[in-house]
């Protein structure tokens, strides 16, 4: 009609509705068989852990990229990767093809934050982080505090290095250890936003009383 004259315009519709609901349909399929998860984390996640690593961490600790990249992997996994495509693009659709006029994506992370926390855990055993506590924290501190020795009423002399034995006695490494993951055990909850607030507590209690045990050895 609008060639023959009869309009001075013409619109044409396409029903797509369908054929948007298939495509989302196909990319799902095709993130599924195209290894996306692994061409993203060869290309992108590793190269960045790789440069992380590189750089100088707290207290001396060395970290390989090897076992950093694993801990990532089992924290963000292929699996949960290919869920959340699919959730995106499950909410996508309808707003594409004019369905609904909005749309809103939520991701769950709370329960990959408890995974990572207890990746943090293991990867913190395997860089012996609770040993250099004493080396580079403890010890360094304690030069700037004692300084070589101290001497005590009646002439009696502490040396830095009995101090730093009777702390290691006191506060064992595997103590420091067991205080370290508590602590991050009592903050899970507040890090994935189960708590608004965070209370730490270490009982010391047994601690102190090996500390009578050892300071009267010393004397």
């Amino acid at each position: 009609r609008y060639i023959t004259g009869e309009r001075d315009e013409f619109a044409v519709t396409v029903e797509a509705e369908d054929q948007g609901v298939a495509i989302g349909d196909e990319i799902k399929s095709l993130v599924r068989k195209s290894d996306a998860y692994g061409l993203l984390f060869d290309g992108y996640v590793a190269p960045k852990i790789d440069d992380a690593v590189l750089q100088e961490l707290p207290f001396g600790l060395e970290l390989s990229s090897q076992p950093l990249q694993a801990a990532v992997r089992r924290t963000v996994p292929p699996e949960w990767v290919q869920e959340q495509v699919e959730h995106v693009l499950d909410e996508v659709t309808p707003y594409l093809v004019g369905d609904e006029d909005s749309f809103q994506i939520s991701i769950e992370l709370s329960e990959r934050v408890e995974v990572a926390l207890d990746e943090i855990k293991a990867l913190l055993r395997e860089a012996e982080a609770y040993d250099l506590l004493y080396d580079e924290v403890i010890e360094p501190a304690m030069a700037g505090f004692v300084g070589e020795s101290f001497e005590l009423p009646f002439g009696f002399e502490v040396t830095r290095q009995e101090v730093v034995s009777a702390l290691r006695r006191v506060a064992p490494v595997e103590w420091v250890q067991e205080q370290a993951e508590d602590v991050i055990d009592q903050a899970t909850p507040y890090i994935t936003g189960r708590a608004d607030t965070l209370n730490v507590v270490v009982d010391i209690a047994d601690n102190k009383w090996e500390g009578r045990a050892v300071l009267g050895e010393l004397v």
